[in-house]
């Protein structure tokens, strides 16, 4: 029987800024500027998987070859 390990809807700020592979200040930055929507669980701040993979999908650039 195998397991499957099953990737977290919400991230804190240092788990998203190490899945998008920038610093924990960078995403407190988008957070502040309101590019990066969160949650909020009481006095918790979250991210939203789907909402840091949509950041990243818009801000995607093309390379001309």
């Amino acid at each position: 029987m195998s397991k499957t390990i099953q990737e977290p809807l919400l991230y804190d700020v240092a788990s998203a800024a190490r899945a998008a592979g920038v610093s924990s200040r960078t995403i407190r930055r988008l957070i502040a500027d309101g590019e990066l929507p969160t949650v909020r669980v009481g006095l918790l701040v979250r991210i939203r998987l789907a909402d840091l993979q949509s950041y990243i999908d818009a801000h995607r650039s093309e390379v001309n070859a």
